[in-house]
């Protein structure tokens, strides 16, 4: 048998991977030592030329979009970012330079006060949140601060009772209290450091949806503070109420508290419902989880 001519070989295998590039941007190369993505912009990840080691080969070209077939990645590579959008993993090239307005520099300002101050609130209303982990929630819940505050100055933002975007937000995208306590929960501040809610008498089977082998809910209510231009957080409060999962009537109750808030500060009350059933465990069916805010203020 004679000897290979080895640079034939190579040369052909090159050909062959670079065909492969074409049809799929993502191609695994053990050839540490051969460049098989000219023509395209690569990222080597670390090792690559380091014989005997597999080698991963992103080519990106400068300003595409382009789908993650097979490697998973997330962050910022060079020029190169790559994120997961509606469930599927891409990358993009970023430009050299980027031109922002005026608007966008204050947006973006006011999305990272937004995102502190989310932050902090959710800290001070742990014991109302079901899912505290949940990075969908905590985006969402971050970005209702956002576009509250859109493009206004955040140390001259003006007093307001109802927080837009924020005032009825929903812990749970599955459910809510206004769906599953049929209630109307009303908060007042009568008083510059003082927070009321007003609960209207009800009878539970009649204004509360449970689910079967209901035998009491559990009404977690909390309170907190936070200033919003450096989230720093100024206090929380929570109580519980057992409520029977009976037609028997609960009476009016009004709940006073007092809070110390000082110009600046963001008050966020929020309910949550928790139902125990008749084996003594709470259902951990998300749909009857609720968690919402009932009032959400500046002052």
């Amino acid at each position: 048998m004679g000897v290979p001519d080895f640079p034939k070989l190579l040369l052909y295998t090159k050909s062959v991977f670079q065909s492969l590039f074409i049809r799929y941007p993502f191609v695994i190369s053990t050839l540490a030592n051969v460049d098989i993505t000219k023509g395209y912009k690569t990222k080597q990840l670390p090792g690559a030329k380091e014989k005997g080691r597999i080698t991963t080969h992103l080519p990106i070209k400068p300003t595409s979009m382009a789908l993650q077939m097979e490697t998973y990645l997330s962050g910022r590579m060079n020029n190169v970012v790559f994120f997961k959008r509606a469930g599927i993993y891409m990358a993009r090239s970023l430009p050299a330079t980027v031109k922002l307005s005026a608007a966008t520099k204050v947006w973006n300002g006011n999305f990272g006060i937004a995102s502190a101050c989310g932050k902090s609130l959710r800290k001070l209303l742990q014991p109302v949140l079901p899912f505290p982990k949940d990075r969908r929630m905590q985006i969402l819940f971050s970005g209702a601060i956002a576009k509250w505050l859109r493009t206004a100055d955040a140390a001259i933002i003006p007093a307001i009772t109802a927080i837009p975007f924020v005032n009825q937000f929903q812990f749970n995208h599955h459910t809510s209290i206004a769906e599953r306590w049929k209630l109307p929960l009303t908060v007042e501040q009568p008083a510059a450091n003082v927070i009321t809610l007003h609960i209207p008498a009800f009878i539970p089977t009649q204004t509360i949806t449970a689910p079967a082998h209901t035998v009491s809910v559990t009404c977690t209510i909390a309170v907190a503070r936070s200033m919003l231009t450096d989230a720093a957080p100024t206090g929380g409060h929570s109580t519980t109420m057992e409520i029977p999962y009976t037609d028997t009537l609960i009476p009016a109750q009004v709940m006073e508290r007092a809070l110390p808030a000082p110009a600046g500060t963001v008050i966020i009350t929020a309910v949550a419902l928790r139902y125990r059933l008749a084996d003594g465990q709470y259902c951990s069916n998300p749909a009857f989880l609720p968690a919402s805010v009932i009032d959400a203020r500046y002052c």
